[in-house]
């Protein structure tokens, strides 16, 4: 049991000494799986609880029994592994699922520097920066609630849970249209809703500027970064999203747009409804639910049907979802929601696949990597290196 880690040996005892828990069988499963991806035992959907563990003792006690003359440790420990963790596969199809445990052996720490002192690199929160019309700043978080100013013929409101909310109101005079922009720093996320009842979710890093109120035929507003809309419906206005790089305009609808200024790729995933995207002199795509458009600085367009909508909305939803995705890619989205700088020392190209919740510490995501063998991390202050 040498290149078992330590709380993995810690679970395999509680396994013989019938104090295993759900999550922890869990957590055996996640383990092996990332070493053997070519098992694919499986248990039936229906199968209760009890019938799991009835089966693992079974089958435990029938291996014992016709391997107990076995001298060579090693051999029998690893076959004692396979045949458990077979019997507590919970979830169908996934090749690895991080799982959030606790247990009496922790498992190698991630290196600390300690020429720095040692902190918790918290996640984000629901932190931003509404700049009105008049050039004020005003910044907005949890402790900040009601009444933030009058833009216009619009009232704007500060609401708990990370939400800024536009509402129109009858002037007896009609003022000129002016314009706010909110921006999400670095570890930072927010709601709105605009004037139209549009809402808005901005991930970390990004900023969205619009019209207090909509007039005309048209409501028009420009992002950066990464933006989730549910759009309400008006056929009489068509709404239109702006970019370095692109246009998109629906009626109404569900979409996500991510265009980071320092990544080369502009991306679009239609959720709900329909979708016309034009990308600089390029044709325009009209895309169905399920597309994702990918335009790169190269001016090259692609369009992937059937996409993963669930990780790419999975922001909006407070969770980190990979589907055998690149490490560098993985830490852009551990830079912008942690704020830490990240240095790469080995193969930024190794992908992974899995899940865990945004509301993490960092070390616990690093630490689901880790498990992988395939990377470790150094953490010195707020740098992260990807060390060789």
């Amino acid at each position: 049991m040498e290149h078992i880690p330590g709380y993995i040996k810690h679970i395999i005892r509680k396994l013989f000494e019938g104090g295993i828990t759900t999550s922890e069988k869990q957590v055996l499963n996640d383990w092996y799986r990332s070493y053997h991806t070519d098992d694919r035992t499986e248990l039936t959907a229906d199968e209760s609880e009890a019938e799991v563990d009835d089966r693992l003792r079974s089958r435990l006690q029938q291996f014992l029994h016709t391997q107990r003359k076995q001298s060579v440790k090693s051999v029998l420990v690893k076959r004692i592994i396979k045949s458990a963790v077979a019997a507590a596969v919970l979830t169908i199809g996934a090749l690895l699922y991080f799982t959030v445990f606790q247990s009496e052996e922790e498992p190698q720490a991630i290196a600390v520097s300690r020429s720095t002192e040692t902190k918790s690199i918290l996640p984000g929160a629901d932190k931003a920066i509404l700049t009105l019309a008049d050039g004020t700043t005003v910044v907005l978080d949890a402790a900040f609630q009601g009444g933030i100013d009058v833009q216009g013929n619009t009232v704007v409101e500060n609401i708990p849970g990370g939400l800024i909310r536009y509402r129109h109101y009858d002037a007896p005079v009609h003022q000129e249209i002016v314009y706010n922009t909110v921006s999400t720093p670095r570890g930072g996320q927010y709601q709105l809703e605009l004037s139209d009842r549009t809402k808005v979710w901005l991930n970390a890093a990004s900023s969205i500027r619009f019209p207090t109120e909509f007039s005309g035929e048209g409501r028009e507003v420009e992002i950066t970064g990464e933006v989730y809309f549910e759009v309400f419906h008006d056929p009489d206005r068509r709404f239109i999203v702006t970019t370095d790089h692109a246009t998109a305009t629906v009626l109404g609808t569900s979409f996500s747009i991510k265009a980071y200024q320092d990544e080369k790729n502009t991306t679009t995933t239609l959720i709900d409804g329909s979708l016309q995207v034009k990308h600089e002199d390029t044709v325009n795509y009209v895309l169905v639910p399920g597309d994702q458009l990918n335009y790169t600085d190269s001016g090259e367009t692609t369009i992937q049907k059937n996409a993963d909508v669930e990780a790419a909305i999975a922001w909006k939803n407070g969770k980190f979802i990979f589907n055998n995705t690149p490490l560098y890619a993985i830490m852009k989205q551990t830079e912008r929601w942690y704020d830490v700088d990240v240095v790469f020392e080995a193969n930024r190209e190794v992908h992974f696949t899995g899940e865990l919740s945004r509301g993490a510490d960092i070390k616990e995501l690093l630490r689901k990597l880790e498990l992988t063998n395939e990377v470790r991390f150094k953490i010195d202050g707020k740098t992260v290196t990807v060390l060789k």
